[in-house]
């Protein structure tokens, strides 16, 4: 004798099967419908242990997100340079809970500042991946070559791609700035173009050789 388990849904999960060694002994109607009754008790129940696990593993990947936008957010500069004669302000907020957006300041010789700010194609988890990568590329690319935000983000994008992110496509903006001298040098990757603005309204960046970054040249 055997009843099938069957969700609310209709959707057939397996089946109960009940034998009996006393072949004198039929089973009879009244028997069906028990087995019947506890096969949807089964299906319920079964139901119930999936809709669970589903929750536990929503739960797990709500975690572990959270725990990733925690690190991310740990890469991004905690404070404001203190840059006598200058203010700044930065917002960041990924169109899901973690991506690829990044900015930093990286404080240079002679108390210039690089003024990064980058974008790794692509949205979430794919996209976050990689800024831990691009987090110490990008100061080890500015602090090499202080002098000269080109060749930084050049030596970035090389640096990137041996790191095995070759596939992987960054836009950059990358700006020394010289409080001292009130002048700042752009090297632009592919990015949106940095404005500048004074008294007479907006101004045009001046770029120095612009190159995507983690992106082959060629």
């Amino acid at each position: 004798m055997c009843a099938p388990v069957v969700t609310a849904e209709g959707k057939a999960l397996g089946a109960l099967q009940v034998d009996t060694q006393d072949r004198a002994k039929k089973f009879r109607e009244e028997d069906l419908s028990l087995l019947s009754v506890v096969a949807n008790l089964a299906a319920a129940a079964l139901g119930k242990a999936k809709l669970h696990e589903q929750v536990v593993a929503r739960e797990k990947d709500r975690k572990e997100i959270e725990l990733a936008r925690a690190v991310q957010l740990g890469f991004l500069p905690q404070d404001k340079p203190a840059v006598p004669g200058y203010e700044f302000y930065s917002y960041y907020s990924p169109a899901q809970s973690i991506g690829g957006d990044f900015y930093d300041f990286v404080p240079l010789p002679g108390g210039r500042l690089a003024v990064v700010v980058a974008d790794v194609a692509g949205k979430g988890v794919p996209a976050a991946l990689p800024v831990a990568k691009l987090s110490g590329e990008t100061q080890h690319g500015f602090l090499t070559h202080p002098d000269d935000p080109a060749r930084a983000v050049g030596l970035l994008n090389d640096r990137m791609i041996r790191g095995g992110l070759a596939d992987r496509f960054v836009t950059l903006d990358g700006v020394v700035l010289d409080p001292a001298a009130h002048a700042a040098r752009v090297a632009n990757a592919g990015h949106l173009a940095p404005g500048c603005t004074g008294p007479a309204g907006m101004g045009r960046p001046t770029t120095s050789r612009p190159r995507p970054s983690a992106c082959r040249s060629g």
